[in-house]
Protein backbone atom coordinates (compact mmCIF):
# COMPACT_ATOMS: atom_id res chain seq x y z
CA UNK A 1 0.00 0.00 0.00
CA UNK A 2 1.31 3.43 -1.17
CA UNK A 3 1.04 6.15 1.36
CA UNK A 4 -0.22 9.40 0.87
CA UNK A 5 1.63 12.62 -0.34
CA UNK A 6 -0.33 15.06 1.31
CA UNK A 7 2.17 16.55 3.99
CA UNK A 8 2.00 19.74 6.60
CA UNK A 9 5.47 21.46 5.76
CA UNK A 10 5.77 22.74 9.35
CA UNK A 11 8.46 20.13 9.95
CA UNK A 12 11.65 19.50 8.33
CA UNK A 13 12.93 16.16 10.74
CA UNK A 14 11.31 13.66 12.21
CA UNK A 15 12.59 15.82 15.59
CA UNK A 16 10.43 18.05 14.61
CA UNK A 17 7.30 16.26 13.46
CA UNK A 18 7.73 14.52 16.82
CA UNK A 19 7.78 17.83 19.07
CA UNK A 20 4.75 18.82 17.06
CA UNK A 21 3.22 15.72 17.62
CA UNK A 22 3.69 15.82 21.72
CA UNK A 23 2.44 18.87 22.14
CA UNK A 24 -0.76 17.58 19.68
CA UNK A 25 -0.95 20.39 17.06
CA UNK A 26 -4.13 20.54 14.94
CA UNK A 27 -2.27 21.32 11.75
CA UNK A 28 0.71 18.52 11.44
CA UNK A 29 -0.22 15.38 8.81
CA UNK A 30 0.43 12.79 9.05
CA UNK A 31 -0.31 12.29 12.73
CA UNK A 32 -0.24 9.06 13.42
CA UNK A 33 2.75 7.40 11.25
CA UNK A 34 6.31 8.32 10.58
CA UNK A 35 6.10 11.11 7.58
CA UNK A 36 8.75 9.43 5.59
CA UNK A 37 10.70 6.18 5.71
CA UNK A 38 14.01 7.68 4.64
CA UNK A 39 14.10 9.13 8.39
CA UNK A 40 13.86 5.88 10.46
CA UNK A 41 16.97 4.95 8.61
CA UNK A 42 19.55 5.42 11.59
CA UNK A 43 16.53 4.39 14.19
CA UNK A 44 19.09 2.12 15.94
CA UNK A 45 21.24 5.08 17.25
CA UNK A 46 18.79 6.59 18.85
CA UNK A 47 18.34 6.18 23.12
CA UNK A 48 15.41 3.67 24.20
CA UNK A 49 13.58 7.10 25.57
CA UNK A 50 14.00 8.38 22.18
CA UNK A 51 12.30 5.20 20.49
CA UNK A 52 9.61 4.94 23.27
CA UNK A 53 8.46 8.54 22.60
CA UNK A 54 8.32 7.70 19.63
CA UNK A 55 6.21 5.08 19.57
CA UNK A 56 3.69 6.43 21.84
CA UNK A 57 2.76 8.82 19.13
CA UNK A 58 2.11 5.82 16.35
CA UNK A 59 -0.01 3.84 18.66
CA UNK A 60 -1.40 5.78 20.37
CA UNK A 61 -5.49 6.15 20.66
CA UNK A 62 -7.30 7.97 18.92
CA UNK A 63 -10.58 8.83 16.42
CA UNK A 64 -10.27 10.07 13.43
CA UNK A 65 -12.96 12.25 11.85
CA UNK A 66 -15.21 9.66 9.70
CA UNK A 67 -15.39 7.85 13.32
CA UNK A 68 -18.65 8.73 14.23
CA UNK A 69 -22.01 7.16 14.87
CA UNK A 70 -23.23 8.83 11.89
CA UNK A 71 -20.67 6.86 9.18
CA UNK A 72 -22.61 4.08 11.36
CA UNK A 73 -25.72 4.73 9.77
CA UNK A 74 -24.18 6.15 6.37
CA UNK A 75 -23.05 2.46 6.04
CA UNK A 76 -26.34 0.62 6.78
CA UNK A 77 -27.82 2.89 3.99
CA UNK A 78 -25.02 2.91 1.53
CA UNK A 79 -25.44 -1.45 1.72
CA UNK A 80 -29.26 -0.99 1.69
CA UNK A 81 -28.94 1.09 -1.60
CA UNK A 82 -26.45 -2.00 -2.57
CA UNK A 83 -28.61 -4.16 -1.80
CA UNK A 84 -31.85 -2.42 -3.76
CA UNK A 85 -29.45 -2.80 -6.84
CA UNK A 86 -28.19 -6.45 -6.88
CA UNK A 87 -31.14 -7.60 -5.03
CA UNK A 88 -28.80 -9.94 -2.91
CA UNK A 89 -30.15 -10.26 0.78
CA UNK A 90 -27.86 -12.35 1.78
CA UNK A 91 -24.98 -9.75 1.45
CA UNK A 92 -26.96 -7.30 3.52
CA UNK A 93 -27.11 -9.77 6.45
CA UNK A 94 -23.35 -10.57 6.13
CA UNK A 95 -22.69 -6.88 6.17
CA UNK A 96 -24.92 -5.88 9.09
CA UNK A 97 -23.56 -9.15 11.04
CA UNK A 98 -20.33 -7.47 10.52
CA UNK A 99 -21.15 -4.34 12.14
CA UNK A 100 -22.84 -5.83 14.91
CA UNK A 101 -19.95 -7.56 16.09
CA UNK A 102 -17.73 -4.35 15.19
CA UNK A 103 -15.80 -3.21 18.23
CA UNK A 104 -14.83 -0.07 16.91
CA UNK A 105 -19.36 0.72 16.29
CA UNK A 106 -19.42 -0.34 19.76
CA UNK A 107 -16.36 2.19 21.08
CA UNK A 108 -17.83 5.21 19.16
CA UNK A 109 -21.14 4.52 20.53
CA UNK A 110 -20.06 4.68 23.95
CA UNK A 111 -18.17 7.85 23.73
CA UNK A 112 -15.25 6.20 23.90
CA UNK A 113 -12.17 6.28 21.29
CA UNK A 114 -12.37 4.66 18.11
CA UNK A 115 -8.96 3.26 17.73
CA UNK A 116 -7.83 1.69 21.17
CA UNK A 117 -4.21 2.63 22.46
CA UNK A 118 -1.27 -0.06 21.75
CA UNK A 119 1.36 1.30 24.12
CA UNK A 120 1.10 -1.08 26.76
CA UNK A 121 3.33 -3.34 24.30
CA UNK A 122 6.25 -1.19 25.65
CA UNK A 123 6.96 -2.59 28.68
CA UNK A 124 8.02 -5.25 27.13
CA UNK A 125 10.15 -4.28 24.62
CA UNK A 126 13.30 -4.72 26.82
CA UNK A 127 12.36 -8.31 28.39
CA UNK A 128 10.68 -10.05 24.83
CA UNK A 129 10.54 -7.71 22.36
CA UNK A 130 8.61 -10.71 20.16
CA UNK A 131 5.78 -10.83 21.85
CA UNK A 132 5.33 -7.07 21.40
CA UNK A 133 5.98 -7.53 17.75
CA UNK A 134 3.18 -10.83 17.88
CA UNK A 135 0.94 -8.56 20.10
CA UNK A 136 0.84 -5.75 17.17
CA UNK A 137 0.86 -8.86 14.55
CA UNK A 138 -2.26 -9.80 16.57
CA UNK A 139 -4.32 -6.58 16.83
CA UNK A 140 -3.77 -6.16 13.06
CA UNK A 141 -5.37 -9.49 12.33
CA UNK A 142 -8.32 -8.64 14.81
CA UNK A 143 -8.99 -4.88 13.18
CA UNK A 144 -7.81 -5.01 9.89
CA UNK A 145 -11.17 -5.08 8.12
CA UNK A 146 -12.12 -1.46 9.40
CA UNK A 147 -8.61 -0.28 9.83
CA UNK A 148 -7.79 2.77 8.53
CA UNK A 149 -4.90 3.55 6.65
CA UNK A 150 -3.04 5.99 9.51
CA UNK A 151 -3.63 3.19 11.55
CA UNK A 152 -2.05 0.72 9.04
CA UNK A 153 0.91 2.66 8.62
CA UNK A 154 1.59 3.27 12.15
CA UNK A 155 1.46 0.07 13.02
CA UNK A 156 4.02 -0.90 10.49
CA UNK A 157 5.99 1.80 11.50
CA UNK A 158 5.88 0.69 14.97
CA UNK A 159 6.77 -2.95 14.02
CA UNK A 160 9.53 -2.16 11.77
CA UNK A 161 10.91 0.13 14.52
CA UNK A 162 11.55 -2.58 17.16
CA UNK A 163 12.56 -5.32 15.00
CA UNK A 164 15.28 -2.68 13.92
CA UNK A 165 15.94 -1.31 17.75
CA UNK A 166 15.55 -4.16 19.76
CA UNK A 167 15.65 -7.62 17.92
CA UNK A 168 18.62 -6.53 14.95
CA UNK A 169 20.71 -4.65 16.74
CA UNK A 170 24.06 -6.46 17.73
CA UNK A 171 26.60 -3.61 19.17
CA UNK A 172 29.17 -5.70 21.39
CA UNK A 173 26.83 -8.60 21.34
CA UNK A 174 29.56 -10.74 19.70
CA UNK A 175 32.28 -9.84 22.30
CA UNK A 176 30.05 -10.65 25.48
CA UNK A 177 29.48 -14.19 23.22
CA UNK A 178 33.00 -14.54 23.02
CA UNK A 179 33.57 -13.58 26.76
CA UNK A 180 31.92 -16.32 27.76
CA UNK A 181 32.77 -19.78 29.29
CA UNK A 182 31.54 -22.76 27.11
CA UNK A 183 29.46 -23.58 30.45
CA UNK A 184 28.33 -20.03 30.54
CA UNK A 185 27.06 -19.95 27.20
CA UNK A 186 25.13 -23.31 27.69
CA UNK A 187 23.48 -21.26 30.31
CA UNK A 188 22.46 -18.75 28.04
CA UNK A 189 21.11 -20.92 25.49
CA UNK A 190 19.11 -23.05 27.94
CA UNK A 191 17.83 -20.01 29.11
CA UNK A 192 16.36 -18.88 25.77
CA UNK A 193 14.56 -22.34 25.60
CA UNK A 194 13.08 -21.30 29.03
CA UNK A 195 11.60 -18.17 27.47
CA UNK A 196 10.48 -19.99 23.94
CA UNK A 197 8.59 -22.16 26.89
CA UNK A 198 10.45 -25.30 26.97
CA UNK A 199 11.42 -27.20 30.15
CA UNK A 200 14.87 -27.72 30.14
CA UNK A 201 17.87 -30.16 31.38
CA UNK A 202 21.46 -29.10 31.20
CA UNK A 203 23.68 -31.49 30.43
CA UNK A 204 26.80 -33.07 32.66
CA UNK A 205 30.26 -30.21 31.29
CA UNK A 206 31.55 -33.52 29.87
CA UNK A 207 30.06 -36.54 28.02
CA UNK A 208 26.78 -35.47 26.71
CA UNK A 209 27.05 -37.34 23.51
CA UNK A 210 27.06 -34.30 21.75
CA UNK A 211 24.30 -32.70 23.81
CA UNK A 212 24.57 -29.95 26.08
CA UNK A 213 20.89 -28.95 26.76
CA UNK A 214 17.93 -31.27 26.57
CA UNK A 215 15.04 -29.04 25.69
CA UNK A 216 11.23 -30.41 26.03
CA UNK A 217 7.94 -29.26 25.65
CA UNK A 218 4.24 -30.91 25.93
CA UNK A 219 1.56 -28.71 25.46
CA UNK A 220 -1.84 -29.76 24.01
CA UNK A 221 -0.43 -30.81 19.67
CA UNK A 222 2.56 -29.39 20.99
CA UNK A 223 5.16 -32.36 22.03
CA UNK A 224 8.82 -32.27 21.22
CA UNK A 225 12.02 -33.30 22.77
CA UNK A 226 15.45 -30.99 21.48
CA UNK A 227 18.49 -31.87 21.75
CA UNK A 228 21.02 -28.48 21.57
CA UNK A 229 24.37 -28.11 21.30
CA UNK A 230 26.50 -25.37 21.54
CA UNK A 231 29.87 -24.34 19.95
CA UNK A 232 32.23 -21.44 21.04
CA UNK A 233 34.35 -20.65 18.04
CA UNK A 234 36.25 -17.63 17.39
CA UNK A 235 37.50 -18.31 13.93
CA UNK A 236 36.78 -22.10 13.71
CA UNK A 237 34.39 -23.69 11.19
CA UNK A 238 31.56 -25.76 12.32
CA UNK A 239 32.92 -29.19 11.64
CA UNK A 240 30.54 -31.94 9.77
CA UNK A 241 31.41 -34.44 12.27
CA UNK A 242 29.97 -32.37 14.80
CA UNK A 243 26.76 -32.52 13.06
CA UNK A 244 26.55 -36.08 12.40
CA UNK A 245 27.83 -37.07 16.23
CA UNK A 246 24.61 -35.35 17.23
CA UNK A 247 22.39 -36.91 14.47
CA UNK A 248 23.55 -40.06 15.71
CA UNK A 249 22.87 -39.39 19.17
CA UNK A 250 19.63 -37.66 18.28
CA UNK A 251 18.49 -41.03 16.36
CA UNK A 252 19.63 -43.34 19.16
CA UNK A 253 18.12 -41.10 21.59
CA UNK A 254 14.83 -40.52 19.86
CA UNK A 255 14.66 -36.75 20.07
CA UNK A 256 12.46 -35.01 17.66
CA UNK A 257 14.86 -32.85 16.48
CA UNK A 258 18.09 -31.05 17.05
CA UNK A 259 19.87 -28.02 17.05
CA UNK A 260 23.66 -26.20 17.29
CA UNK A 261 24.43 -23.15 18.17
CA UNK A 262 28.02 -21.46 16.94
CA UNK A 263 29.59 -18.36 16.84
CA UNK A 264 31.98 -19.62 14.27
CA UNK A 265 31.51 -20.29 10.34
CA UNK A 266 28.82 -22.88 9.05
CA UNK A 267 28.48 -23.09 5.44
CA UNK A 268 25.72 -23.57 3.32
CA UNK A 269 26.05 -26.64 2.49
CA UNK A 270 26.42 -28.02 6.35
CA UNK A 271 23.38 -26.08 7.31
CA UNK A 272 21.56 -28.06 4.12
CA UNK A 273 23.51 -31.97 5.55
CA UNK A 274 20.86 -33.38 8.00
CA UNK A 275 16.98 -31.82 7.83
CA UNK A 276 16.73 -33.34 11.35
CA UNK A 277 19.26 -30.56 12.76
CA UNK A 278 19.01 -27.04 12.51
CA UNK A 279 22.13 -25.01 12.94
CA UNK A 280 22.09 -20.88 14.48
CA UNK A 281 25.21 -19.03 13.42
CA UNK A 282 26.10 -16.04 15.47
CA UNK A 283 23.93 -13.71 13.49
CA UNK A 284 21.16 -15.96 13.87
CA UNK A 285 21.40 -16.50 17.88
CA UNK A 286 21.78 -12.52 18.59
CA UNK A 287 18.69 -12.13 16.95
CA UNK A 288 16.81 -15.02 18.79
CA UNK A 289 18.33 -13.64 21.90
CA UNK A 290 17.00 -10.46 21.28
CA UNK A 291 13.75 -11.47 20.56
CA UNK A 292 12.84 -13.32 23.18
CA UNK A 293 15.31 -12.26 26.14
CA UNK A 294 14.97 -8.20 25.68
CA UNK A 295 17.51 -6.39 23.79
CA UNK A 296 19.96 -6.15 26.48
CA UNK A 297 20.01 -9.33 27.75
CA UNK A 298 23.82 -9.35 28.03
CA UNK A 299 23.39 -6.77 30.78
CA UNK A 300 21.25 -9.14 32.99
CA UNK A 301 22.75 -12.38 32.17
CA UNK A 302 24.58 -12.67 35.64
CA UNK A 303 21.09 -12.22 37.25
CA UNK A 304 19.56 -14.75 34.88
CA UNK A 305 22.09 -17.19 35.38
CA UNK A 306 22.39 -16.79 39.18
CA UNK A 307 17.87 -17.65 39.03
CA UNK A 308 18.49 -20.36 36.48
CA UNK A 309 20.93 -22.34 38.85
CA UNK A 310 18.86 -21.58 41.70
CA UNK A 311 16.10 -23.86 39.83
CA UNK A 312 18.39 -26.38 39.09
CA UNK A 313 19.73 -27.33 42.07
Amino acid sequence: MERPEIYTDNYNSLEEWIELRKRNEEFVYPQFFVPFREWMKDIEQKSDMEIKELLRILLQPYTLGVDTVDTYEFYKEYVQDKVNKEKNLQTYELCMNQLKYNERIYRIKNKQEAWEGLTWVLPLLNINPMKALKALGMYFDAECIYMPDDRIYGISDAMDIIEEKYIKSASDKNAYIFSLTSRESEILIAILYEALGYKVNLTKATRDGGKDIIAEINENERKEKVFVECKLYKTCELKKETVRALGYTMLSEEATRAVIFTSGYATKALKEMDTRIQIFDMEEMILLLNANLGERWYADFERLKSNFMKEMS
